[in-house]
């Protein structure tokens, strides 16, 4: 009897509020595919929509419902991923539907364009890129999910610049011997992203620069600017972006570079660099990211890092196993809204917390003190102290210390001690 083995297929999603695709990892060419929507067409980009008809009750998505409405067949249902970060309600035939549920329908839709291609295949793991991880959207993005089948150890979720980190280090490494640069552009604004290394650190360190150019160049120009004022405006932006900076690769995505309007400028940018235009960079680095947090890692030697990331490791010192030594209560690389770590100790007459704080990038240490009041009526070694650490943003984090008491002996005086600390 021969038993044939499912094939496992790394899959990456990128959810925008406009347009979606999905990839996945072709074993054979070892490189992430795009999936086109209509069979034997390049068709990858799909609208982030949805509608039913009245008459069978049936589900489209993408094309197909953009054709139903045009039809006049049914009304289109958009912009949802937008109300779910807004935790604006979502209506559709004059009925409210829950969040999940809108979210699960299209998901199931996307999904099934891949296990078409590959009916016998099983998802090993499923990356989904969305703009930014607010935290309202990544969970009801995980619950519909969950619902659909996926168990939490097989479900990713990443930032665009996330993405965009694993897409540039999968790539040759002569692309990145030097920084790589990322132009943006669609409705929400011109942005650029520039990746830099620091390869003097283990594992080497990989950051990301943002800046928005919207002010100068934005998306409602398009429409409003002829091509040659566009083309000029576009490259101030550049200059702007590049100027004193070494970038050996640009990438180009957006809806906004969609025509021939800034053609010129590009071919100028390819003047000692390599530049590439395409729609599918999140799409294909979701892919990539599938893989490395599969079990697949190829960049195990890089700490990748964005402006979500906290850029340092946080210790305190404690005394363990007949010494002192650091335990660490944030490790580099953590969402700085996921940081949320607590540790109790017993002080031994100690009234002053030390922590240390390394910055991943510039390879500093900076150490901070807080003074902790001894509690009267307590003998040595009654006290458990509550550590915590929280952050406000990237470059701010909060220590926090809570007298927890000690049992049934000495209840807690419910004192606080705190220090906001700016990196």
């Amino acid at each position: 009897m021969f038993v044939i083995e499912r094939q496992k297929l790394f899959v990456g999603l990128d959810l925008d509020n406009e347009f979606s695709q999905i990839t996945y990892y072709d074993e054979a060419l070892f490189e992430p595919c795009s999936i086109s929507q209509k069979e034997g067409e390049e068709a990858y980009l799909i609208p982030t929509v949805l509608a039913v008809t009245k008459e069978n009750g049936q589900w489209y998505f993408g094309e197909d419902a953009v054709r139903l409405a045009k039809e006049q067949k049914a009304p289109l249902l958009m912009d949802f991923i937008e109300s779910i970060k807004k935790e604006s309600p979502i209506w559709y035939y004059e009925k409210e539907w829950e969040p999940v549920e809108i979210l699960k329908r299209f998901l199931r839709k996307c999904l099934n364009l891949l296990m078409v291609r590959f009916p016998e295949g099983t998802i090993q793991m499923l990356a989904v890129t969305l703009e930014n991880k607010e935290k309202v959207l990544v969970n009801m993005l995980l619950e519909a999910l969950q619902q659909l089948g996926f168990e939490k150890e097989r479900v990713a979720v990443l930032s665009h610049q996330e993405s965009y980190l694993y897409y540039t280090l999968r790539q040759k490494k002569e692309l990145w011997l030097n920084d790589v640069g990322l132009f943006d552009f669609s409705s929400k604004g011109l942005f650029f992203y520039r990746i830099f290394m620091n390869r003097r650190t283990s594992p080497v360190t990989v950051g990301i620069e943002k800046k928005e150019f919207t002010k100068l160049l934005s998306y409602g120009m398009l429409e409003s600017k002829e091509e040659g004022e566009l083309a000029y405006m576009f490259d101030s932006v550049t200059k702007n972006a590049l100027h004193k900076k070494i970038v050996s690769t640009i990438y180009v995505t957006g809806q906004g570079f969609r025509g021939n309007w800034c053609q010129s400028v590009l071919e100028g940018l390819c003047v000692g660099r390599r530049v590439f235009l395409g729609q599918n960079l999140y799409a294909i680095g979701a892919c990539y990211g599938a893989k490395e947090v599969g079990g697949e890692s190829k960049l195990s030697n890089y700490l990748l890092l964005n402006d979500e990331m906290v850029l340092v490791d946080i210790s305190v010192k404690v005394f363990s196993s007949s010494r002192f030594e650091p335990y660490h209560l944030v490790r580099a690389g953590a969402a700085w809204f996921d940081v949320n770590h607590k540790l109790e100790v017993i002080p031994d007459e100690e009234n002053e917390l030390e922590l240390e704080i390394f910055d991943v990038m510039t390879q500093q240490k900076k150490t901070f003190f807080l003074h902790i009041d001894f509690i009267e009526g307590r003998p040595r070694r009654t006290t458990i102290l509550e550590i915590g650490v929280k952050f406000l943003d990237p470059k701010t984090c909060v220590l926090q210390v809570k007298d927890k008491g000690f049992g049934n002996m000495y209840p807690s005086t419910n004192r606080i001690w705190e220090k906001e600390i700016h990196l």
